[in-house]
């Protein structure tokens, strides 16, 4: 049901490893990065959920970036997970290509 649904988008840390989707395409994953970097320009704790819903995308990109953006946000440092966000959005931007 629709309840069900919106609860599995909102905790993706619930679903099982295998569940959780590691691909989106492009334009679906450049709207969600924007969105993320939207939030954190605004330090809207939005960001904490956008996060969560990219986070098996990103790890799959790059695992690395991925848990420091990860736990800059965590820490509320916003302006710093900016600057890692946007070494995220460089790397989508060339796996594009």
């Amino acid at each position: 049901d629709e309840v069900t649904a919106v609860l599995k988008r909102l905790s993706p840390n619930q679903q099982s490893p295998d569940m959780a989707p590691t691909t989106m395409d492009s334009a679906a994953m450049q709207r969600s990065l924007l969105a993320l970097r939207t939030s954190l320009e605004r330090a809207d704790l939005s960001c904490i959920r956008l996060m969560g819903e990219i986070r098996p995308v990103l790890q799959a990109l790059d695992a690395t970036l991925c848990q420091t953006l990860a736990q800059q946000i965590e820490d509320m440092e916003f302006e710093v997970a900016l600057a890692t966000l946007d070494r995220i959005l460089q790397l989508a931007n060339g796996s594009q290509a």
